[in-house]
């Protein structure tokens, strides 16, 4: 199809490749929205037609449509740089300086907010969102970018006082995600009807809240327990809502969260449980046979954070079984979606 020549022909007077243009954009956002819900690099690279997006805006054909979709491409800009910059090596500590690095980061999210933010007007269908939507992706990225402080990190020693508060930040954003979904009006009501990157943020920062809580909530990272557990409560129900049908993927979200919020309360009420403690372990799973045993292994691996970390089972198998985001699975069709 040859989309990504789209761009400099439309530049050049082409209407008829206007609309290539926007596909082309469209294709390049909705790359980055799987790749951070897959945990894997996304496809396509940054050329000039990316990295120069901001020339296409100049046409006089433009909306408030391709306003939306550029705000989406120049936030991916940024979080491919952090992904570049830092490497897919989920086991890799990041260095003090490295930490500096992603402040930076966090100051080029500031200025992305600060400039997309006014320039999105109400929209007909789903109200103040796209101003709002600004505001979910500020945080998400942020997220992702704070949780990088803690990738590799295997001892509380590890945490020095700026990788807890970039980790800290991390939270913050998690919580004022599912906060804003749940309190804004325009936001709740949009969650069915904009594009699923919504429900890949609000899963993302409801599993990031219990691991981080399950791991390091002894060391004051900024997870309140009752609240972490109220949030994602509240977010089960508010996606068994609002789901449109029987097989949206807000209810496959739904019974994913709902199990692992039953394994961080099996491990949470049974006395913080781990196998290393063989005798205590045993004693619990005993006195609890009524449970499923798989509830005392909360599947956590801490070492893992980061941006496009496949450790964060956003859709996997065990916790999203339907396979909604893959569709290349033979179970996929086109023709009975909602």
């Amino acid at each position: 199809m040859n989309l990504h020549q789209s761009y400099s022909r439309a530049l050049r007077g082409s209407q008829e490749h206007i609309e290539g243009a926007r596909l082309w954009y469209f294709l390049y956002v909705c790359d980055h929205h799987f790749s951070i819900a897959y945990g894997r690099p996304p496809v396509i690279h940054e050329n000039e037609t990316i990295t120069h997006h901001e020339r296409f805006l100049e046409l006089p054909t433009i909306t408030q449509a391709d306003l939306r979709l550029h705000s989406q491409v120049a936030v991916f800009l940024i979080l491919t740089k952090v992904y570049n910059a830092f490497g897919p090596d989920i086991e890799q500590v990041l260095s003090e300086q490295d930490l500096v690095r992603l402040r930076h980061f966090n100051v080029d999210l500031d200025s992305w907010r600060i400039k997309w933010e006014p320039l999105l007007a109400p929209n007909t269908y789903v109200a103040s969102y796209p101003a709002k939507g600004v505001i979910l992706h500020l945080n998400f990225g942020k997220l992702q970018v704070g949780s990088l402080a803690l990738r590799g990190i295997k001892e509380p020693s590890e945490l020095t006082q700026d990788r807890r508060e970039l980790a800290g930040t991390a939270v913050h954003c998690a919580l004022g995600i599912l906060q804003m979904v749940l309190e804004d009006t325009d936001v709740r009501n949009s969650v069915v009807g904009v594009p699923i990157y919504l429900s890949t943020m609000i899963t993302y920062s409801t599993v990031f809240l219990l691991k981080v809580q399950q791991k390091w909530g002894a060391f004051k990272l900024g997870t309140d327990p009752v609240l972490v557990r109220d949030l994602v409560t509240r977010t089960i129900s508010l996606l068994n809502e609002v789901r449109a049908g029987e097989r949206h993927l807000t209810g496959h979200i739904a019974a994913g969260l709902t199990k692992m919020l039953d394994r961080y309360t099996a491990w949470e009420t049974h006395g913080q449980i781990n196998p290393a403690n063989g005798q205590r372990y045993n004693e619990a799973k005993q006195e609890n046979a009524h449970l499923d045993p798989a509830m005392f292994e909360f599947p956590v691996d801490y070492s893992s954070f980061g941006t496009f970390d496949s450790s964060l089972p956003l859709y996997d198998q065990n916790y999203f079984p339907m396979g909604f985001f893959d569709v290349m699975a033979p179970t996929f069709n086109a023709g009975h979606g909602h």
